[in-house]
């Protein structure tokens, strides 16, 4: 994270009366945050529904509590999967214990075990090379 303060000067020009006016100073605060993407792969537990069309109502009671929980987790997308995992999330999120607590929602709530990753973009990976 990057902090700073920049102090700008904004001219405001009004023609008022033929005169020129020129007002206002400005402190601006700025913050420059970068966001880590991860991916949340889940796979169900046998308990976790008895009927594959409860899962939708479980899935929206996981979603609200991660999202009233953790504010700092972006939610990029979400696929089904077919093999090892049945689900895989990307977020993107500044602070990784955000991440830890939405996964942790997500075994709690959502009877599932979990195994998180941080993904670096392609592009960035061959420019570090």
């Amino acid at each position: 994270m990057i902090f700073g303060k920049i102090s700008c000067f904004i001219t405001f020009f009004s023609l008022k009366n033929q005169s020129l006016l020129i007002k206002h100073i400005y402190n601006l605060d700025w913050e420059v945050r970068y966001l880590t993407t991860y991916i949340i792969l889940s796979r169900f537990s046998p308990e976790a529904f008895a009927d594959p069309k409860d899962f939708k109502h479980l899935a929206h009671a996981v979603s609200g509590k991660i999202k009233s929980d953790c504010p700092g987790v972006v939610w990029k997308d979400s696929f089904a999967l077919m093999g090892r995992f049945d689900v895989i999330d990307i977020v993107e999120a500044d602070d990784p214990n955000q991440v830890e607590k939405a996964a942790m929602i997500i075994r709690a709530y959502g009877h599932s075990s979990t195994e998180t990753l941080v993904a670096t973009p392609w592009k960035d990976f061959l420019a570090m090379l």
